[in-house]
């Protein structure tokens, strides 16, 4: 029984903190929503993607800084900031919506964003996998960005299907959750990485992500090796682990005394059988 509460309230937490995450960024994103132009895929790459001469999106932060907490998150802001502002453009892939049944072609429009600020031709291509948010969110994970400039690099962001707009069903009614899974999120991927290289021709794929998508990270590395030459997987929770109290201990360094007291009291609370009414 006090398994089932921890449980209930991890996914509480979980929630309260996609809740928090979206109200810092729900401002800068409805300016960005506003601006964006969002086109049809086309497989010539050219100057399509390309945003005018000299305009970038990116700051720069040495590694020094970068291990500092307070200088990485003032680093996160500046990049959503500049990216927002300067107006990655959101492209349309036409994606298939099963990727299991050969006999359903049926297709849906899979967001994702182009980034060629730094790209050299010849040079790798980075592969940010969204989780569960709308792709914007995943704007300020900052370290395949940096990259960018590091390697000269063309990078890509996809979005995960059923979250922000790419959505493969009109609503999340039981039955059309049946093409929610990890399995299809990494299909999209392949499929993705196979059409965008028929355009770059490129020679050096590498996938990110960070905690949910940091798995479908590392499991596309497992399951499509030939797609890329490796997988970048920050915080992915990879070994399942039951009733994992651990986290508990992170979530009060992170979230702070006070909440984690909040917390505290509502697990308190709920394990009365009275107040579960």
């Amino acid at each position: 029984y006090q398994r089932r509460v921890r449980e209930r309230i991890l996914h509480l937490e979980a929630g309260f903190m996609k809740m928090t995450n979206t109200l810092i960024v729900s401002i800068s994103f409805l300016c960005l929503l506003l601006v964006q132009e969002s086109v049809s895929l086309t497989p010539k790459y050219q100057k399509m993607f390309s945003r005018p001469a000299g305009v970038s999106s990116h700051s720069s932060l040495s590694a020094r800084e970068f291990t500092n907490t307070r200088a990485r998150e003032k680093f996160r802001q500046a990049h959503l900031q500049n990216s927002l502002r300067n107006g990655n453009v959101t492209f349309n892939f036409p994606q298939l919506v099963d990727h299991f049944d050969p006999s359903n072609q049926q297709l849906f429009m899979q967001r994702f964003i182009f980034e060629d600020d730094y790209y050299e031709p010849g040079g790798p291509v980075f592969v940010y996998l969204g989780g569960e948010g709308p792709m914007e969110e995943f704007l300020g994970e900052v370290q395949m960005f940096e990259w960018l400039k590091r390697y000269k690099a063309a990078g890509f962001l996809l979005e995960h299907r059923y979250y922000g707009k790419s959505s493969p069903v009109p609503d999340f009614s039981t039955p059309n959750l049946k093409y929610l899974s990890s399995r299809q999120a990494l299909a999209d991927a392949a499929r993705f990485i196979n059409k965008m290289n028929k355009s770059l021709q490129a020679d050096q794929w590498v996938i990110f992500g960070c905690s949910y998508s940091g798995c479908l990270s590392g499991w596309f590395r497992s399951l499509y090796p030939e797609l890329v030459l490796g997988s970048y997987a920050p915080s992915g929770p990879v070994l399942a682990q039951l009733n994992y109290t651990g986290y508990m201990g992170q979530y009060e360094d992170s979230a702070g005394r006070s909440l984690f007291q909040l917390f505290s009291s509502l697990l308190l609370f709920l394990s009365n059988p009275s107040n579960r009414k």
